[in-house]
């Protein structure tokens, strides 16, 4: 595993400690947690698949500390947990990792609720991530929000608040533009924002083209949660 290239998986939010969970519109608390959790492991599993083998690192809510299923903390692909305070995550980010930056560190920051992003186009971002211009590399999904953000040095003064909620590029621009760094977007997957995103997940699930980012195993665990909501899917 390459030590010197990191990537932070995040809900920004709790998902697991029923007591705050935010039910995602259509689905109750528990539906909430399990499609938070398949969407967790599908990322981490992608990672093995990527070429340079980033070190995976899940940052989850503090509150969500006692309340992490065996399925996550057990889970076969190495990772390993830290934990935050999502609702101030751009001063958690800068204090826990830009205080302790350190040279030759690449970083991507995703955002575990979007999907459909393909270990081959995880490689393109990689790529440019090694090179030795500095650059700051947001990761668009296919309605234009912000979904991810790649890092070859850490940038102290970016705005992290797109891993917590749906950020539109057109927003999340003018707070990048004073920070130093080659400019770079990369437009892969979807954002899961409405319950209209909620059917198009489904019929992405649906398509051959979800194969190379989803295997069996992770597809048995969205469909979980389809089948409980199928009228919804009508």
């Amino acid at each position: 595993m390459s030590s010197n290239i990191r990537m932070y998986i995040t809900p920004g939010r709790p998902i697991f400690n029923p007591d705050v969970v935010f039910p995602f519109a259509p689905l109750n608390q528990q539906y909430t947690s399990l499609l938070s959790l398949a969407f967790l492991l599908t990322l981490l599993e992608n990672t093995t698949l990527i070429d340079v083998k980033p070190e995976p690192i899940v940052l989850l809510d503090s509150l969500d500390e006692h309340y992490i299923p065996d399925s996550l903390r057990n889970f076969s692909v190495p990772h390993s947990i830290s934990f935050i305070n999502t609702s101030i995550i751009s001063e958690e980010l800068a204090t826990k990792y830009g205080n302790h930056a350190q040279e030759g560190i690449r970083y991507i920051f995703a955002r575990s609720t979007a999907y459909g992003v393909v270990p081959k186009q995880w490689n393109k971002v990689f790529d440019l991530l090694l090179l030795d211009e500095q650059l700051i590399l947001p990761l668009l999904s296919e309605e234009l929000s912000v979904i991810g953000l790649g890092l070859n040095s850490f940038v102290r003064d970016i705005d992290f608040s797109f891993l917590s909620l749906s950020l539109p590029y057109n927003d999340f621009l003018p707070k990048i533009c004073k920070s130093d760094g080659h400019l770079i977007t990369k437009k892969y997957g979807h954002s899961l924002d409405s319950t209209e995103d909620f059917r198009n997940l489904y019929k992405f699930l649906s398509s051959k083209e979800s194969i190379p980012y989803c295997s069996k195993e992770m597809h048995e665990r969205f469909t979980e949660v389809f089948i409980e909501y199928k009228d919804v899917l009508q």
